[in-house]
């Protein structure tokens, strides 16, 4: 049988947290969500020595606004900050249950960031977001066996940093597998990465690329 791959862009510079996102919670507990986050392979990260499994992504443009909801219980005010990848606060908002919280991105320079739900003076959610510098656009086969290797082609045009793009990092997500790649360049846009399914499980898989 053949697996699909399911084509999912993140146009980042990625710096400082290993990321991905918060995990769905219910309604009852404290949560922040962001309007198109990125489902990405769970991790873990830190903030001020506590630790946090998270899932999923935002990822926005210099200028785009942020928006958050928060869930927090009803008797309580909450705090939401944003944290860039120094652990230095780069801004924040007071909030109460069900409210949002629009951050300006204008001034952020392309990187790392992450939201932080503070209740009572402890941070109960994280949320990571990426301020891109990046634009990407990736391509690939949409099936392959499971003993197949298969191409994946990023291409990058710097957008909004001066940075030089350090390299491309490719990863393949799915049926309780995680395949990690270093992409080889191809000249100055173009990066490619052979993923290799060998000893893969069958099933739906979605390609993310870091730049």
């Amino acid at each position: 049988e053949s697996m699909r791959l399911v084509p999912v862009a993140i146009t980042v510079l990625f710096v400082g947290f290993l990321v991905a996102g918060v995990g769905v919670a219910s309604a009852s507990q404290p949560d922040i969500s962001v309007d198109d986050s990125i489902d990405t392979p769970e991790e873990t990260i830190e903030l001020e020595g506590s630790t946090y499994e998270v899932s999923a992504i935002a990822e926005r443009s210099p200028g785009e606004n942020l928006t958050a909801k928060v869930n927090i219980p009803s008797d309580s005010g909450g705090e939401l900050d944003l944290y860039a990848s120094d652990e230095t606060r780069a801004d924040w908002e007071n909030v109460e249950d069900g409210e949002t919280a629009t951050f300006n991105t204008s001034q952020l320079e392309p990187g790392t960031y992450m939201l932080a739900l503070q209740i009572d003076g402890s941070y109960e959610a994280v949320h990571p977001v990426i301020i891109s510098g990046y634009d990407m656009e990736l391509s690939h086969p949409t099936e392959a066996t499971p003993s197949e290797s298969v191409t994946v082609t990023a291409d990058v045009v710097q957008s909004h940093t001066e940075r030089p793009l350090d390299g491309v990092d490719v990863v393949v997500h799915g049926a309780g597998d995680t395949i990690d790649v270093t992409a080889d360049q191809i000249d100055d846009e173009t990066y490619e990465a052979t993923v290799d399914f060998d000893e893969h499980a069958e099933g739906e898989y979605q390609v993310y690329a870091a730049a």
